[in-house]
């Protein structure tokens, strides 16, 4: 609940968020906390708040990456493998966040949810791109973990606009199978 509360009120200020889940993730802590504690110690994410970028798929929620003519497409039906593994590990997904129209521009601005802003000086910086929603919420503490995609600084720039540090994984680390692509 702190973190949804937190990442609400940067969403409000930044623009950060495109798909708020807080009412799915506190459920999910709900089922979570239920377990019985034998199986809690066997998710080492138990409980650990995360958001990703709008480009991962998460059933019941659209994938626009920022893109009108996405908004009419029905949402994901399937959870993309990389957010699958975290949430098996016992992550709870509190958001998706913001992107840039067709996550292919170093700053996060878009036709559909607008541009997403620095929380150090929203008048005036911008939070870089293409996973520039993460590098807010994770920043402000808002998120635990941001998982984003990084080709060309995607990740790595948004964390050094915000002041968070952001790690590009090697080659075929994060799974991109049900990851959405402009085109």
């Amino acid at each position: 609940t702190a973190f949804a509360k937190k990442a609400a009120a940067v969403a409000n200020l930044t623009n950060a968020v495109s798909e708020p889940l807080y009412t799915e993730a506190i459920a999910r802590a709900r089922e979570l906390d239920s377990l019985p504690k034998d199986d809690k110690t066997k998710l080492p994410l138990f409980g650990l708040p995360i958001t990703v970028k709008d480009s991962f798929n998460v059933p019941g929620v659209q994938s626009t990456l920022g893109t009108v003519s996405r908004i009419a497409l029905p949402p994901a039906s399937k959870t993309s493998p990389a957010v699958a593994l975290l949430t098996r590990l016992g992550a709870i997904v509190i958001a998706k966040t913001n992107v840039p129209q067709a996550i292919i521009t170093p700053e996060s601005n878009n036709n559909v949810f607008g541009r997403t802003l620095n929380p150090a000086n929203p008048k005036e910086w911008g939070s870089g791109g293409s996973s520039g929603g993460e590098g807010v919420l994770v920043s402000q503490r808002a998120s635990a973990l941001g998982l984003g995609t990084d080709l060309a600084g995607s990740i790595r720039v948004p964390a050094w606009s915000n002041g968070a540090y952001g790690y590009k994984p090697s080659l075929k680390i994060v799974p991109y199978l049900g990851f959405e692509e402009a085109g």
